[in-house]
């Protein structure tokens, strides 16, 4: 088939590498003049990792990331290790694959370049794509300076605030949480040695918390990544580049463990990122006649559980299977929607829960949340981790997955 996909993110280049290297025709088009990730981190679990050693990538993803050997639960004051939940050996051993902490352009670099491998030329930069039309037996893309390219099929991967998403669901309203992420990342040499040697660890205090861990930047530096929740009433947009004084910063985690509080003082400049976080309600379509959304366009979710770009990269396996099962491709994108919404519906709704449900006031509390935490974590070996998108039935109800 002639694929069209709408988006130059993780989850389009996933899914134009995995269509690519299935046999079809493949064009991605992507607004930006070049492809530039802003500094953040992903973690990849063994779910998603499938996806990646599919398209020949274990041993990229060795070289790019690191394989944390632990989470740890501890208390925002006082540091205390409340709990802790293992990866490392015990995630490969449960799941085959491993877990990885990587960052987030350094992953779109060996995507790109493994489509370029399978398909040279797909990639096309600076293409605004400003709707499409389903015509018969196909679909037509309209582009921002009036030119018009046709397909068999369009893949919508434009993010969160997908434009293209609005013919298939309509407008959405975005719910703003009364959260806030700030997010950063420092040089590992800027803090004391060994934070984040080989473990994430969560802090958890009143009315927020935060994660952070160690990336390779794309020179080969270390880095640790972090993000950090907090209570913030005034909303702010709904984007990843708002900056704010770092001042702020330090005002929301006044008192917090020195392990954190010290990454706030490695941050260059006098301003950091903060991200307001808004939540949408789970669609129950995503497909017109030949267009079916994907990643962020379809299931935009809370990052309180590190499965948004894990979603997508299962998504971009799962279509490529499916589309390669059959000849019918409306049987296919039914097939599609059947395998993929239960899945990301039931993560979507498990990340909102934990924003609402976490963040006590008194230490007895937060102790006990942070134990909750621990065991919800050690329980997603039995629903969420175990998932195999090379290998999930197509024909089976999987919505239990």
């Amino acid at each position: 088939m002639e694929v069209l996909i709408a988006g130059g993110g993780i989850g389009g280049l996933t899914a134009a590498a995995h269509l690519a290297q299935a046999g079809h025709s493949v064009r991605i088009f992507e607004q930006a003049p070049e492809l530039s990730e802003i500094g953040a981190g992903i973690q990849v679990s063994a779910n998603a990792g499938h996806s990646l050693a599919a398209l020949g990538l274990g041993e990229n993803m060795r070289e790019i990331g690191f394989e944390p050997e632990i989470w740890r639960m501890r208390l925002h004051d006082t540091g205390e290790v409340v709990g802790e939940v293992p990866l490392g050996a015990h995630h490969a051993g449960l799941h085959g694959q491993t877990y990885r902490l990587v960052h987030r352009a350094r992953l779109q670099t060996i995507l790109s370049e493994r489509l370029e491998a399978l398909s040279p030329g797909a990639l096309h930069l600076a293409r605004r794509v400003e709707g499409f039309e389903d015509v018969a037996d196909g679909v037509t893309l309209t582009f921002a300076d009036g030119e018009r390219v046709q397909g068999d099929l369009l893949v919508i991967a434009d993010g969160i605030k997908s434009r293209l998403r609005v013919p298939i669901a309509g407008e959405q309203t975005p719910r703003y949480t009364g959260f806030a992420a700030w997010r950063a990342m420092v040089p590992a040499s800027r803090v004391r040695p060994g934070l984040c040697d080989g473990y994430i660890d969560l802090f958890m205090g009143p009315g927020q918390h935060c994660v952070m861990y160690r990336v390779k930047a794309p020179d080969g530096t270390d880095l640790i990544n972090f993000v950090a929740l907090a209570n913030r009433a005034e909303p702010t947009e709904e984007t990843w580049t708002t900056a704010r004084p770092i001042a702020e910063f330090k005002r929301d985690y006044a008192g917090w463990h020195e392990d954190f509080t010290q990454l706030i003082d490695a941050i260059d400049g006098d301003e950091a990122l903060l991200w307001a976080l808004y939540v949408r309600e789970a669609l129950p379509r995503w497909r017109s006649a030949r267009a079916i959304l994907i990643g962020d366009a379809a299931h935009p979710t809370m990052p309180n559980i590190a499965q948004g770009a894990a979603m997508a990269i299962e998504d971009a396996a799962v279509l490529a299977r499916v589309l390669g099962s059959t000849d019918d491709i409306d049987a296919a994108l039914d097939t599609f929607e059947r395998l993929r919404i239960p899945r990301t519906t039931r993560i979507v709704n498990t990340a909102a829960a934990i924003l609402e449900a976490f963040h006590g006031d008194d230490p007895d509390t937060i102790r006990a949340e942070l134990r909750s935490g621990q065991a919800a974590l050690a329980e997603r070996d039995e629903w969420l981790y175990n998932y195999n998108p090379m290998t999930v039935p197509l024909t089976a109800d999987t919505a239990h997955q």
